[in-house]
């Protein structure tokens, strides 16, 4: 598994949370909602973290 199909899945997760809060906010079960729109939030926030990460890592390796 590649790093692109890697970085693929973890936002097709990210965005399934996300989809999920929608729907069970619309269908009044805002506790569940609450908690999975938390934890796409925090996907995201580890997804971004890790983004810069490999960003700064790759234009390094590109000056040596």
């Amino acid at each position: 598994m590649t790093i692109y199909t890697k970085g693929k899945l973890f936002i097709t997760w990210a965005v399934i949370f996300l989809v999920t809060a929608v729907v069970l906010a619309l269908l009044g079960f805002t506790g569940v909602g609450a908690h999975a729109a938390w934890i796409f939030n925090a996907l995201v926030i580890v997804f971004l973290i890790l983004f810069g990460l490999f960003l700064l890592i790759g234009s390094r390796s590109k000056r040596t």
